[in-house]
């Protein structure tokens, strides 16, 4: 097969790879020196006060020392999302794209063009502005949570946690002052656990992404959004469990629905914050699915060898049906996911036949019929692995015969057979000049 790949793209020896490292390293350092700031700039202010202003008392010492540990916590647990950036960035990043180098030189694939193409948004500034919004936004939320009865979050009037309900005139009444911030207290506490939940699921995702080198800028986006989402949807919920925005009657809703579940449920929603609000949707009858639907779902569960984070993963590109995986551009997925060419190769024949067949796998699978490929190469002429397959499942075989018909013209399922002879035939190992040697012969 023809080859062309440039020598200078070959990781290694590269005399630009010490400017590069020098470079990642200084805007490491830069990014580290924001970090710094933002951190003094946002907690300053409280340490300032607390130091300068506080009491001497034995009793206020010991809150200073609590304050001080919380605030360490908030600025430990924060650090971790700039950490992974840097890391990943300098290190992590150069073995993805050793590993894509190596692929397309075994698939004849123009890396420099195709890394300009779907690479763009594993640049430096990328990276920079994504950790950034990512980090301020759990610095506040943990400050929130861990320091919010110091910053008297729950005192006054809090239109987020006191929600649409009362009035500045009913919290100044004497009667209801103690009720309003005991209700307001219960709200913080809710929205921290579902803070801390959202924030906990990006850890892991941070990590699993990180471990698979397929860490990106959209990753700390998405967990940003993730936690402002679950926060406010947490805050929501409790309107509607702690006595419908009513302080008076909070104790008595939140004792009846149960304070550890509730705990529980807070922090659940954080997790799942879309199948929390999915479950309301499908309560309201104007925002509910309609029940009746033409359409056959093909969903990825069907592919063999597809996981939970798997299906995920492909979501963020935009396949969450069979449908979507089948037409997708395997190259583009070869570059913007950590999954291997194989892997990716394999998924992709599958889902081809479960667009023709979703409801006869089973059948064809206990035949040895996995792919679509297999099923190209059924015999066109004698018509007897058709007549057994047919017989012997629930397929007849005017549908058999249409759709490989209608695969004849498919110019996708060949070069996917293709690029997985190259895979299958060579060694990652093997030296290009050996590679080009046992290719041509």
């Amino acid at each position: 097969m023809p080859h062309e790949t440039k020598k200078d793209g070959q990781e290694g020896n590269n005399p630009l790879d010490a400017n590069d490292l020098f470079k990642d390293l200084k805007e490491a350092a830069v990014f580290g020196l924001t970090t710094i700031a933002l951190i003094l700039f946002i907690l300053g202010p409280l340490l300032f006060h607390r130091f300068c202003y506080g009491d001497t008392s034995e009793s206020i010492a010991y809150e200073w020392e609590s304050v001080a540990y919380r605030t360490f916590s908030v600025v430990a647990l924060s650090m971790f999302v700039p950490c992974t950036a840097i890391s990943y960035f300098i290190a992590r990043r150069r073995v993805r794209k050793r590993e894509l180098m190596e692929i397309c030189r075994l698939l004849s694939l123009n890396y420099e063009y195709y890394m300009g193409i779907y690479g763009r948004e594993t640049k430096q500034v990328h990276f920079f502005f994504a950790a950034t919004f990512t980090f301020v936004v759990t610095l506040l939320g943990l400050t929130a949570v861990m320091l919010g009865a110091e910053l008297n979050l729950n005192k006054g009037l809090n239109l987020l946690l006191r929600g649409s309900f009362g009035s500045q005139t009913n919290i100044n009444s004497g009667g209801d002052a103690r009720a309003h911030a005991q209700y307001q207290l219960g709200s913080l506490l809710f929205f921290g656990l579902a803070f801390l939940g959202a924030y906990l699921w990006g850890l892991q995702e941070i990590i699993r992404r990180y471990l698979t080198n397929d860490l990106s800028p959209g990753v700390y986006y998405t967990l940003g959004v993730r936690m402002i989402f679950a926060a406010i949807l947490a805050l929501l919920v409790y309107q509607i469990i702690g006595g419908n925005g009513s302080p008076s009657k909070a104790p008595e809703a939140l004792e009846k629905f149960g304070g550890a579940i509730s705990s529980l449920l807070a922090f659940l929603i954080g997790i799942f914050p879309q199948r929390v609000l999915q479950h309301f949707t499908d309560k309201i009858s104007v925002f509910a699915r309609p029940q009746d639907t033409e359409g056959i779902e093909v969903p990825l569960e069907l592919i063999q060898g597809i996981s939970v984070n798997d299906r995920m993963r492909l979501l963020d590109e935009g396949v969450d049906s069979c449908f979507d995986l089948a037409q997708a551009d395997f190259i583009r997925l070869l570059f913007t996911t950590p999954f291997p060419a194989k892997q990716l190769i394999d998924w992709m024949l599958q889902a081809k036949l479960c667009v023709f067949f979703p409801d006869k796998l089973d059948d064809l699978r206990t035949k040895g019929v996995r792919t679509i490929d297999q099923l190209k190469l059924l015999d066109h002429d004698t018509k007897d692995t058709l007549t057994a397959l047919t017989s012997e499942t629930k397929l007849t075989h005017t549908t058999l015969e249409r759709a490989k018909s209608e695969l004849d013209g498919d110019m996708s399922v060949v070069q996917l057979v293709q690029f997985r002879e190259y895979l299958g035939m060579t060694d990652l190992l093997m030296p290009p000049d050996a590679l080009k040697s046992s290719t041509s012969s």
